[in-house]
């Protein structure tokens, strides 16, 4: 996995930079700050007589406070007091990157913005930390006829914030050179998504909770998300749409009130791929992974217990790959008792063929190998008896879809 710096450095090295990342955002190379430091408020510029300095045509760094009560110039010792102000100034680009120091407090102080508030490309916003930094209010998204807090072009970065919007989407991912950073960033407590994605993005330890729609909402673009989590969303955790591609490592997608996560049909009736890997999906109310017939995935390490089907898969013209003898699974779909499985079955599969073709090597079941169980359907939910593989054939007369493993465990 490629550190935050190697990603920030290939984004702009992509658009021609060549200044180095640790000198351009100093801030992505570590965890966040939680405090600015004597260090940061260092500027160049010479104080003027009200002691405030002035900002160069491309600062480097601007500062944000809406505590302060100097005049509101964006320098350390006189800061804007609102983030719609810094991002205001004249574009920064790839000779000139551009960071916004945000401060913060305990308890978290409120930025409530008058305006959405546009990261560009070769901008990163970098405040206090998730839990002394929250942004509100915002205006109109860029991408759908909804609101947005923030919105975050291709080459941009955000860190070390909490976003809310309780009308609208907390922030918006839209297409540009390269893929935007959000890292270290909370989206909850908004009326609509955490994330509205419609362009690539990489989303390194973030949370989606509280959120009234999606925790994320995908539609465009290489999706990678990274040691996060995605709870108690009233949509789906993730919600992967069209032209999206899902590549997740680890985190959590917990007691979302519709899917973990959801892998709609391809765009054009093309077969995307996405991967799962090492995730901890529980507790969802309808499937912990619902992939659809135009939807390809490749599940490795993850654990799937108390949803209402661990994985629904609806056969079509895609792939679902859960282990084969040279790549094990490793996955858990179930364990010996009630409490570590799930509500239907652990992997259910729709309108699956006459023959057995599906792998299902090196996993743990609630028994090896794993029990495969016909349903009359038409759908998976029609089944009301757990059994660790269910199915509903195409044809009345069609057998088991999996070919029995060589090797498998019983779970926990």
């Amino acid at each position: 996995m490629q550190s935050n710096a190697i990603i920030f450095a290939t984004l702009l090295a992509a658009c021609g930079d060549s200044t180095s990342l640790s000198d351009a955002h100093p801030d992505f190379d570590a965890a966040p700050d939680t405090t600015l430091d004597a260090s940061d408020a260092a500027i160049d510029a010479p104080l003027d007589a009200a002691g405030c300095g002035s900002l160069p045509a491309q600062p480097s760094e601007v500062f944000v406070d809406r505590a302060s009560t100097a005049s509101s110039i964006g320098t350390a010792a006189c800061p804007f007091h609102s983030i719609v102000e810094a991002t205001s100034l004249p574009a920064p680009d790839a000779t000139h990157p551009r960071s916004i120091r945000v401060a913060g407090a305990i308890p978290a102080q409120v930025y409530n913005e008058a305006a959405l508030i546009a990261i560009a490309p070769h901008l990163a916003i970098v405040g206090a930390g998730e839990t002394q930094v929250t942004i509100t209010g915002g205006g109109a998204c860029t991408s759908m006829i909804a609101g947005c807090t923030i919105s975050i072009a291709g080459g941009g970065g955000l860190r070390g914030v909490t976003v809310s919007n309780p009308t609208g989407n907390a922030l918006e991912v839209v297409g540009g050179a390269g893929a935007a950073l959000i890292d270290h960033v909370i989206a909850s407590g908004s009326m609509r998504a955490g994330f509205l994605v419609r362009g690539p993005v990489t989303l390194d330890h973030v949370e989606a909770r509280d959120n009234q729609g999606d925790g994320l909402n995908a539609k465009a673009g290489v999706v990678t998300v990274v040691a996060s989590k995605f709870i108690n969303n009233q949509g789906d955790g993730l919600d992967i749409d069209q032209g999206a591609t899902l590549d997740l490592t680890g985190g959590q997608i917990h007691n979302n009130k519709s899917r973990g996560v959801l892998l709609h049909n391809g765009t054009q009736s093309t077969a995307l791929m996405h991967r799962i890997t090492g995730a901890d999906i529980q507790q969802n109310l309808f499937a912990g992974v619902d992939c659809a017939g135009n939807a390809s995935l490749r599940l490795r390490g993850t654990t799937m217990f108390q949803n209402e089907l661990g994985v629904l898969f609806q056969v079509g013209a895609n792939q679902l790959d859960i282990g084969t003898a040279a790549d094990p699974g490793n996955n858990i779909f179930a364990g010996a008792t009630a409490v570590n499985r799930n509500v239907r079955a652990g992997l259910c599969m729709e309108q699956t063929p006459a023959t057995p073709v599906q792998q299902v090597e090196a996993n743990a079941w609630t028994a090896c190998p794993p029990p495969q169980r016909k349903i009359t359907g038409p759908f998976c939910v029609s089944n009301n008896t757990y059994s660790d593989i269910a199915y509903v054939p195409a044809v009345t007369t069609s057998g088991a879809p999996a070919i029995p493993p060589t090797t498998c465990a019983i779970g926990p």
